[in-house]
């Protein structure tokens, strides 16, 4: 299982991310994401979470990206609180 959760719409290449006890860089990140296939992000829609399935990940020029319209809510609720959650999960783990 996958948790990570981001103050800022942005994750560097150089950047670690911290699951648990474990620190993974962020072609580790990618990796794990591609494999998944389908992963979940939460948002927050004024005082409520929004947790939806995306199967879109890019890793270009040292930056994690997951891609939707910028016309979806998603998008919208990013860009008014960028603190959002990503889990995923891989043969039960």
């Amino acid at each position: 299982m996958l948790r990570m959760s981001f103050g800022k719409t942005s994750i560097k290449k150089s950047d670690s991310v911290i699951i648990g006890f474990m620190e993974l860089d962020l072609n580790e990140v990618y990796d794990f994401l591609k494999k998944c296939g389908t992963y979940y992000l939460a948002t927050i829609d004024g005082d409520s979470p929004r947790v939806r399935p995306f199967g879109t990940v890019g890793l270009f020029e040292g930056h994690l990206y997951v891609q939707s319209g910028k016309k979806k809510d998603v998008a919208k609720q990013i860009a008014r609180n960028p603190k959002v959650e990503l889990r995923a999960f891989m043969d039960g783990e």
